[in-house]
């Protein structure tokens, strides 16, 4: 988004609610969602304060984690009950090919699991075990994993690029020293 589309999306918040720029400074104001927004397209952002106006029944001012969740939202099939689903259909098939199965699972899961001997491990176990404990303890991970991405998404390149483990998504990024 270009400084003129943040200051118009600005003069749209203010204008449905009137104390939001009170006793702030409109230029650093304009400045920081300048930033926030950079890699966002005008209209979905648009469409994410209209969004945001349109159901809001606490009469506050969106704040840009605010519109950021409304423009990315979470997907079908990345919930931890269908990720734990995966996972136990290929601990089913895991005897003789754990290979074969973790190789089939997305990368996320992959790295939840950590490798093919735990698909193994668990196929031997207990099924009362592996529905109650193992079942949580992986809910609970790719619940947190989903998460953190879904909030490093949010983030602009620039900022994303500075996160451990980020590599340089293009060129800025690495203008800027991103990882």
């Amino acid at each position: 988004m270009t400084r003129a589309e943040t200051e118009q999306i600005l003069a749209i918040i203010a204008e449905s609610y009137p104390q939001f720029l009170k006793g702030r400074n409109p230029e650093t104001t304009a400045h920081l969602w300048q930033m926030i927004f950079a890699d966002d397209d005008y209209a979905a952002v648009e469409s994410s304060v209209a969004a945001f106006i349109a159901t809001d029944t606490k009469g506050f001012a969106p704040m840009p984690g605010n519109l950021k969740a409304l423009m990315h939202p979470v997907r079908d099939g990345e919930d931890e009950n269908s990720a734990w689903a995966l996972v136990l259909a290929a601990i089913r098939r895991s005897g003789w090919n754990a290979g074969e199965e973790f190789d089939k699972l997305p990368p996320d899961i992959q790295r939840i699991i950590g490798g093919p001997e735990t698909l193994r491990d668990y196929s031997q176990m207990d099924s009362e075990t592996v529905n109650s404990v193992i079942a949580s303890n992986f809910r609970k991970t790719y619940r947190e994993r989903m998460k953190n991405q879904r909030e490093a998404g949010m983030l602009p390149a620039a900022m994303r690029a500075r996160l451990p483990g980020e590599k340089p998504k293009d060129e800025f990024d690495l203008l800027i020293g991103g990882g």
